[in-house]
């Protein structure tokens, strides 16, 4: 984790129920949790907050997961920020559409909140 107190979570999704189930989820951690509903909104806050992790949809309705993924791991500012995508697309091509965008996990929606938990905490050790 960053040098911060408390850990800044990025959940990027469009819909705002998926974000709201995040943000009690990392609040009850005691973590910080900004939401982001475009990949554009998610490329700015990105930059502005350098969060210890970053929840990301595959589809968005300004673009898409991967191509984001990708474009934040060729600039320095967002390289090393760990990534999961968290999306309801769970074929195995979108799995590794993710993982060559440089993903470090994907996950199912329907994964518990205490997986997501665990495997957010394990991505954020290893910053």
């Amino acid at each position: 984790m960053n040098s911060k107190s408390i850990p800044v979570i990025l959940t990027a999704d469009p819909d705002p129920c998926q974000r709201e189930i995040l943000e009690a989820l990392f609040a009850k951690a005691g973590w910080k949790s900004v939401g982001a509903r475009t990949t554009r909104e998610t490329a700015l806050k990105a930059m502005a907050y350098h969060p210890d992790l970053i929840l990301l949809e595959t589809i968005f309705p300004d673009g898409n997961g991967p191509d984001l993924c990708a474009r934040l791991r060729r600039d320095p500012a967002t390289a090393g920020i760990p990534i999961m995508f968290r999306s309801e697309l769970n074929e195995e091509f979108d799995q590794i559409a993710a993982f060559a965008s440089g993903a470090d996990d994907y996950t199912s929606k329907t994964l518990g909140t205490a997986q997501i938990h665990a495997r957010a905490l394990n991505l954020m050790r290893r910053r």
